[in-house]
């Protein structure tokens, strides 16, 4: 019996545009893309989808790492000073998750890259106008800013719109994707943001010679070998630092810089230090930052002596670490392994023309959460494109009609 695996359903015009709208929302920023629109993309597409349960199942066990990802954020709530937080942020999670299921269901991958591109457009198109008409704010001594509040997330969104449209050109698409990614990567550059332009070059060069080296692990039997290899190699690792975690961080206390990259070797230590009893299984999901008062930031030295500076901070500025704190070594190695599987996956269907703005996508992610923290982050744009990027995987497999035989 052959499964027909959904993912270019023939939806009403309303859901493609609701999906242009989130987004483009979702590349602005500024909380436009928050938890009432994911709820309504969430229940809107679940409805469509519900003649469809059998593809959304077969999708779902394709997805077991990163199930098992959330499963522990859930089941941290258990040890979690602050539950009711992690249980709900948990289910956010989840539901986020869920809805880039949905998409990858529902549309197929060649209208999911169409409605980004334009996304991408009046994104570039929004700031472009905003930095001509506020030129005061648009513009700091530390590089352009635009419709943000920072350069980074200036850089951040223009080296993800100079992706969708550098691999759109590329694909032999109009040439509006050439005259936007120009715009684009000038203000990227403008911006000054050091990690998302170097991200950027270093993606899609990467992603590029990928696609035409000649190694081929599409064979199934070779793939299963790699995926028993992966699990083996994490085991080990988790074992390991299991075993000599102290060493581990008495190291890191004795040798990392607390000024490394511009201050964050101190939030790092102090965060590790803070966490050195809990290291196995962490503080719980979600109960380190963004509790206001409630939070064990509030519980570090880092506070009591500098605490205007910790009340500015909503993160580490390093996303393994906060994974590491909240998660424990137990759910940062099985996060781990979330994102190893996505690697491979990708790479297995390299033949494919979406491979390289997937992988290059999912790489500048994966690289960048190490400065920023920004995965199992809310409704973060970075995290928002690791999901989708994972979901879509499954969707490298289909013919351009819409559907695959599996």
């Amino acid at each position: 019996m052959k499964l027909i695996i959904r993912g270019g359903i023939n939806q009403p015009f309303f859901l493609k545009i609701m999906l242009f709208i989130s987004m483009t929302f979702l590349l602005l920023g500024n909380n436009l893309f928050d938890r009432k629109v994911l709820f309504c993309n969430f229940v809107a597409l679940l409805l469509f989808n519900l003649k469809s349960l059998d593809s959304l199942v077969y999708r779902f066990s394709k997805s077991l790492p990163l199930i098992m990802v959330l499963s522990w954020c859930l089941l941290s709530a258990a040890w979690s000073s602050w539950q009711w937080a992690s249980i709900e942020e948990s289910l956010i999670q989840c539901m986020l998750f869920l809805t880039c299921v949905l998409i990858a269901n529902t549309y197929s991958i060649k209208t999911i890259f169409k409605l980004l591109k334009h996304a991408a457009i009046i994104t570039i198109i929004i700031n472009v106008l905003y930095s001509i008409l506020f030129t005061s704010s648009a513009f700091s001594s530390a590089g352009m800013t635009g419709f943000y509040n920072h350069k980074n997330n200036l850089g951040l969104i223009m080296a993800l719109c100079s992706i969708i449209l550098y691999f759109d050109y590329q694909r032999g698409n109009s040439k509006d994707s050439l005259f936007f990614m120009c715009i684009s990567m000038t203000v990227l550059v403008a911006s000054l943001s050091k990690t998302s332009i170097s991200l950027f070059v270093i993606s899609v060069l990467l992603s590029s010679f990928l696609y035409v080296s000649t190694f081929n692990i599409k064979d199934k039997l070779f793939n299963f070998k790699v995926k028993v290899l992966t699990v083996v190699m994490v085991i080990a690792l988790f074992s390991y630092s299991v075993s000599f975690h102290n060493e581990i961080l008495d190291y890191l206390y004795y040798n990392l810089d607390e000024e490394f990259m511009t201050g964050r070797g101190m939030l790092w230590l102090t965060m590790l230090l803070h966490a050195e009893n809990d290291i196995l299984v962490g503080f719980g999901f979600n109960s380190v930052w963004g509790k206001g008062d409630f939070s064990e930031i509030y519980y570090t030295d880092l506070f009591r002596y500098n605490p205007l500076w910790v009340e500015s901070l909503a993160a580490s500025d390093g996303g393994y670490i906060d994974i590491l704190v909240s998660l424990g070594l137990v759910g940062f190695f099985i996060f781990l392994f979330f994102i190893l599987s996505v690697f491979q996956d990708l790479i297995s269907h390299k033949q494919s023309p979406y491979f390289k703005p997937l992988f290059a996508f999912f790489f500048f992610a994966f690289c960048h959460n190490i400065s920023e923290s920004t995965y199992l982050l809310s409704t973060n744009v970075l995290w928002f494109v690791a999901i989708l990027t994972s979901c879509l995987t499954l969707s490298l497999y289909q013919n351009r009609q819409g559907g695959m035989h599996v």
